[in-house]
């Protein structure tokens, strides 16, 4: 039976804690262990936690008000020995097949390279009901190394992965982290690692007015983002690629660097635009995420 830690980042959540909790303790053929970190919740969250850990549920730790991204960074620091780990939303509910059925896509090469998997989440509402989106959620199986530089829809809640990749992602200190499970991603990608990517769906994803980080339902709401990103031109994905050029370029073989120097020095004149949007090394199997990646490069946003 393998040992799993969950990482679960709570704020202000204790209203679907209760659930959540429950599908964890559900999970089938495992062997469980809870690590929580608090980031300052004032709606009683903290005194489930702390009745959570009298029966010996979980532990728990309080720290200050970061957000979830360095909160689930320290959260991996402070991790303990286990031989897989999960990131855990506070609101979702689990399939308790999920940490098995990751375990068994990764478990033939956790011994030599860092492993992730991650899954396909099922939309629900507040009282886990199926929610129908023409949009949905759909995986992008990204194969190349520079394709798997511009995607951004694997999500953290569904990440299930090795102790060497745990490892190498607390080695690494990323001076602009964009989010946890983004950088997560982008260190396994760089360093060679085994991604799995399941179009099955291991978890619900509630969907709420509190969500803290979660799937844009409304589309008004998507393309008022959209303009707020063109507008802001916070250079996110580039600023990732950057960290990662730094933090890893030493261990990059030749292609690897070369297809991240060009993504990098992208903006300098529209030939380096065109290379980049030609190149076959970006492309992924999403007809849309290649004309949007492209759009992004002509436009200077990526």
């Amino acid at each position: 039976m393998f040992t799993v830690q969950i990482l679960l980042s709570t704020y202000n959540g204790m209203k679907y804690l209760d659930a959540l909790v429950e599908s964890l303790l559900a999970q089938q053929e495992v062997s469980l262990r809870i690590l929580v970190r608090d980031d300052g919740s004032t709606d009683g969250t903290q005194a489930m936690l702390e009745q959570y850990q009298e029966k010996g549920i979980l532990e728990w730790f309080q720290g200050e008000s970061i957000k979830p991204a360095q909160s689930f960074r320290e959260l991996m620091k402070k991790a303990g020995d286990a031989e897989y780990y999960a990131f855990c939303d506070q609101d979702d509910f689990w399939m308790p097949q999920k940490l098995t059925t990751a375990i068994g896509k990764l478990k033939e090469y956790a011994d030599m390279v860092p492993c992730l998997y991650c899954g396909k989440p099922q939309l629900v509402n507040e009282r886990l009901e199926p929610i129908q989106s023409k949009r949905g959620h759909h995986i992008i199986h990204a194969t190349k190394f520079g394709a798997r530089l511009i995607v951004r829809n694997a999500i953290g809640c569904t990440f299930v992965f090795n102790r060497r990749l745990l490892d190498e992602v607390n080695r690494s200190e990323p001076l602009f982290l964009e989010m946890h499970d983004i950088w997560t991603y982008e260190v396994c990608n760089v360093l060679g690692g085994f991604i799995y990517y399941d179009d099955a769906v291991p978890i619900l994803y509630r969907q709420h007015s509190d969500n803290t980080v979660g799937t844009n339902i409304q589309w008004k709401k998507r393309w008022k983002d959209r303009v707020r990103r063109f507008k802001e031109k916070n250079h996110d994905k580039l600023k990732t690629t950057q960290e990662i050029y730094r933090c890893f370029g030493d261990v990059m073989d030749s292609e690897k660097r070369h297809v991240t120097e060009m993504l990098m020095n992208y903006q300098h004149g529209i030939r380096g635009r065109i290379r980049v949007m030609t190149s076959r090394h970006y492309s992924t199997d999403s007809k849309r995420m290649n004309r949007n990646f492209k759009i992004a490069i002509l436009l200077g946003i990526f």
